[in-house]
C-alpha cells in the first residue's frame, strides 16, 4: 500500500480528478451514477446490504432511508504521515445512495478527519497548497483556540514568514498525502459497492 500512495503522490491528477473539487466554495465531495440491470426496489435492497456489511452498527448510521434514497454516516481508516511516523486517523463522511429504474446514484460528502482528539475539515487537506488558504486555516484555529499559549504559538507564527513558509511546505506534503489516501479510499468504496449491487440477486442462482 506505501509503494501505490508514493505512485500516486508522484501522479496525483490520475485519482484526484475522480473527486469533485469546488475552488469557490471550497468543498470535497466524490460523485458517480451507475448503470446497473435491477429494479429501483432490488438496487435499494442491495444497497441497505451493503451497508448492513461494510458499516458498523448499520441501524445506527442510516439516517435516511425512504424509496428514492439512503443516506448514512460512516467512515473509514487512512494512516498520516507525521515526522516520518505513520499514525492512524479516521475519515467520517455521509454517504448518500439514491437510486432510479436501473441505476443508482453515488455521493460521499462532509468529510472529516479525526486523529488524537482533533477534528479537521478534509477541505483543509485538499486545498492546502494555496498559501492564503492555509494562512486562513491557521487564523481560523487561532481565532477558535482558548488557552492563552495557543493564542500566542499562532501569533508568532504568523508573524514569523520563514517558519510559516516551512511548516506550509511540510504540511502541503502531508496533506497531499491525505488526500490521496481519501480519494483512494472513496474509489474503492464505490467499486465494492458497485460489485455489490451488480451481482447477482439470491433469485438469479
Amino acid at each position: 500500500m506505501k509503494k501505490f500512495v508514493l505512485f500516486l503522490l508522484l501522479f496525483p491528477s490520475v485519482f484526484l480528478a475522480q473527486m469533485k473539487l469546488d475552488t469557490v466554495a471550497k468543498t470535497v465531495s466524490f460523485s458517480k451514477v451507475y448503470d446497473v440491470e435491477y429494479s429501483k426496489e432490488q438496487i435499494r435492497q442491495k444497497v441497505k446490504e451493503w451497508i448492513a456489511i461494510n458499516f458498523k452498527d448499520a441501524n445506527e448510521v442510516i439516517k435516511l432511508d425512504n424509496e428514492d434514497k439512503v443516506i448514512a454516516k460512516g467512515y473509514f481508516d487512512i494512516y498520516c504521515i507525521a515526522n516520518v511516523i505513520d499514525y492512524p486517523c479516521q475519515i467520517y463522511f455521509i454517504t448518500e445512495i439514491s437510486f432510479k429504474e436501473k441505476k443508482y446514484k453515488l455521493d460521499f460528502y462532509t468529510f472529516e478527519l479525526k486523529a488524537s482528539g482533533y477534528t479537521q475539515p478534509i477541505e483543509n487537506y485538499y486545498f492546502s497548497d494555496n498559501y492564503n488558504y492555509y494562512k486562513n486555516m491557521l487564523l481560523a484555529q487561532k481565532e477558535a483556540a482558548i488557552d492563552k499559549f495557543i493564542i500566542k504559538y499562532y501569533d508568532e507564527l504568523l508573524n514569523d514568514s520563514n517558519q510559516l513558509n516551512k511548516m506550509h511546505s511540510e504540511f502541503s506534503i502531508a496533506a497531499k498525502q491525505i488526500s490521496i489516501s481519501v480519494t483512494l479510499e472513496c474509489e474503492l468504496n464505490a467499486e465494492s459497492l458497485y460489485n455489490y449491487v451488480s451481482s447477482k440477486t439470491k433469485e438469479d442462482w
